[in-house]
């Protein structure tokens, strides 16, 4: 697929969605859209998928209390998760895959990107300590994933299909703006831009300063905030 031919359907794009009601960050997209060139465009590798099965083993630790007395437990686990779909690669390229070459229409299917198998077992442990630990009248306090094994059933396996990504501004931070794919001997282009107006700025920002200020105003702000941010604070400990 030649970039020339991915800059005349993004600018179809931009031509379609010029014509209708736009708000202030469809305004920003289009303006950054327009002034992508060919220098700009990187097309991705295909997203691989596989289905694995993971083995493992956890601890969990449950208090209960009664009387005046708190009795704590500590438990292991060897546990075995279901089969999960994993993808490995672009994940946007990876679900539009599977929409495309795998599912029906209306069909959906839960997947996993490669960088959440530990997250995943860990889930999994949690669960079942917190059902275990709940049969018994106990609260589920501290949980860690000891170790795991990961059993591919199936796969590698990759459909032709790859992300077109821009460089969006003068730091040349990358934005997927679409897909190109490959089917029944012809090649097609998907113009479907993510958030361009948040290139560069990071996801991972917790959101503190807004509530820290708000919270200096009115002080229960800070109060309802500090107890969410402990609540989220235990769950993650535990989880991981």
């Amino acid at each position: 697929m030649e970039k020339k031919e991915i800059l005349l359907h993004l600018q179809q794009f931009i031509d379609s969605k010029s014509n209708t009601e736009q708000n202030k960050k469809m305004k920003r997209t289009l303006a950054a859209l327009e002034n992508i060139s060919e220098s700009d465009i990187i097309i991705g590798d295909e997203p691989k998928y596989f289905k694995a099965f993971i083995e493992c083993n956890s601890t969990g630790v449950g208090e209960s209390s009664f009387g005046g007395t708190t009795t704590r437990r500590t438990v292991a686990l060897d546990y075995t998760t279901d089969e999960l779909l994993i993808i490995d690669g672009h994940i946007g390229a990876g679900v539009k895959g599977l929409q495309l070459f795998v599912l029906k229409a209306g069909q959906t299917v839960t997947y996993y990107r490669k960088d959440e198998i530990v997250k995943a077992a860990k889930q999994h442990g949690f669960n079942l300590h917190l059902q275990n630990f709940r049969d018994l009248n106990f609260t589920l306090t501290d949980h860690r994933l000891n170790r795991y094994n990961v059993n591919t059933t199936y796969g590698p396996v990759s459909y032709p299909i790859r992300p077109i990504m821009a460089s969006v501004n003068d730091k040349g931070d990358l934005c997927t703006i679409g897909y190109v794919y490959e089917k029944d001997g012809k090649e097609y282009v998907i113009i479907e831009p993510e958030d361009i107006t948040k290139a560069g700025k990071g996801g991972n920002s917790s959101g503190c300063a807004p509530w820290m200020f708000l919270g200096f105003l009115f002080p229960p702000i800070l109060i309802v905030a500090g107890i969410v941010m402990l609540f989220k604070y235990y769950k993650e400990r535990m989880i991981g």
